[in-house]
């Protein structure tokens, strides 16, 4: 019991530590990037997996030349997550070669994104940028990366997109073009990636999908976009692409939600995304 009991103590502590630490390093100059996280994919076929995207704004960086004489950005990240169920951890180390645009505005961004495997559990992933200096780059923390047992009802995170967005090889096969930035221009559309588990094939399923103001006020009403389907089921695992047009809605942050009900069970995700409509 002496092992079993210092196990249960380290995990403790560990609990204790993530959840009061502030998290965020000291970083002198931060590029203000946007970086985005997803789980993906179920326990029932050990599919899960993480997703993280960026974009850093380009006058925040430096380029070097690679051995073609070709201008590169490169960009190393450090990701580490942390399950409190199980005291599990992991750590991947990345690097990204980016080659320099030909042609960059001011406001140019360099934009990717990372991907890694990702056991069930609720996970807590950090995501530390740079390049090679720890005074500059860029930090973010995912609180909830859950990849469920899928034998249950379930959803995937929500992997939003748009037009001209970064090509992504999603799971379902195709490509999916990621929205980096996490917002939309005014008249645009947000595509919307998710994953259903835990039906069988042919189950029938009746989802919603709508877009309301983070901020409800009493005039709020038209600025929802709503939509309702009934589906089947394609397997254990059910990819789902959906389109929503936003033309109505003006500048503000809206909850994105999704929701999925089969035979009395009833499953929901939502994140948050900026819509730079009408003023």
């Amino acid at each position: 019991t002496g092992p079993q009991a210092a196990v249960a103590l380290s995990r403790a502590d560990a609990d204790v530590a993530v959840r009061t630490d502030s998290h965020t390093p000291l970083i002198l100059r931060p590029w203000g990037a946007v970086i985005q996280a997803f789980a993906l994919g179920s326990g029932v076929d050990q599919s899960g997996e993480g997703l993280v995207t960026f974009a850093i704004p380009i006058d925040s960086l430096h380029a070097m030349r690679a051995p073609n004489g070709q201008l590169v950005y490169q960009v190393t990240a450090r990701i580490v997550g942390y399950d409190r169920a199980s005291g599990r951890m992991f750590t991947i180390d990345s690097v990204r070669e980016i080659a320099a645009p030909k042609q960059a505005g001011a406001q140019a961004h360099l934009s990717g994104w990372f991907e890694f495997a990702l056991d069930t559990g609720d996970w807590q992933v950090a995501i530390r940028m740079n390049q090679g200096l720890d005074s500059t780059g860029a930090y973010a923390l995912a609180s909830h990366l859950r990849v469920d047992a899928g034998t249950t009802l379930s959803l995937s995170d929500l992997v939003t997109g748009s037009a001209n967005g970064l090509d992504w090889p999603a799971p379902d096969g195709g490509t999916f073009p990621l929205n980096v930035l996490g917002a939309w221009p005014a008249g645009g559309s947000a595509e919307v990636y998710y994953e259903v588990n835990g039906l069988h094939a042919d189950e029938p399923y009746h989802a919603m999908v709508e877009v309301r103001p983070l901020e409800p006020t009493a005039t709020a009403a038209k600025d929802v976009v709503h939509l309702e389907s009934t589906d089947r089921a394609t397997g254990p695992v059910t990819t789902v692409r959906k389109s929503l047009g936003l033309a109505q809605l003006k500048f503000g942050i809206y909850r994105l939600i999704v929701s999925v009900d089969a035979g009395g069970r009833h499953a929901e995700r939502e994140q948050h995304i900026l819509v730079l409509g009408r003023k």
